[in-house]
């Protein structure tokens, strides 16, 4: 597979850096540094927590995003910040998501995740129901699904 996630240290900012600086890439997610040099503060702040994992988005060895793993409790909540025209968003957001759960049930005691879609994103929504996410709420302009860890492991195989 082409698409996977590798643990973010401060020696891979440079390529999280060329991610958020290239003209051609389709966002740049309001949560990350608009400038190269705020993220190693970035990292620093997002990784004190032991419960925080973040992880480089790559396709092709190229960087497409930024992901993450909150553990709280029994509850892990993924965040995917993804932004690139070259590949296809779906493909890419579905395997990436499906490392993520992987790497969440692999964590003693974690039950359940929970992921939050905003609607301008809402033809995610089928392939999380696929994995096994239901809704559970709304945001503002979000929703909200949870699965179960029973679930996802009864539906893995579809991928």
């Amino acid at each position: 597979m082409n698409i996977w996630t590798e643990r973010l240290e401060a020696n891979d900012l440079p390529l999280l850096a060329q991610w958020l600086t290239r003209e051609d890439a389709a966002l740049t997610p309001n949560n990350l540094p608009k400038e190269a040099g705020q993220l190693p503060v970035w990292l620093e702040r997002q990784t004190q927590d032991q419960d925080q994992q973040v992880y480089l988005c790559l396709v092709y060895d190229t960087p497409v995003g930024a992901a993450g793993l909150h553990l709280q409790g029994e509850t892990a909540e993924l965040t995917l910040l993804l932004g690139e025209r070259n590949y296809n968003p779906l493909r890419t957001a579905t395997y990436l998501t499906l490392q993520l759960l992987d790497r969440a049930f692999a964590e003693p005691g974690i039950q359940s995740a929970k992921i939050e879609v905003y609607d301008k994103h809402a033809w995610y929504l089928t392939p999380l129901e696929q994995m096994g996410f239901s809704p559970a709420g709304t945001g503002e302009s979000t929703t909200v699904l949870t699965v179960q860890k029973e679930a996802y492991f009864d539906r893995k195989y579809l991928f």
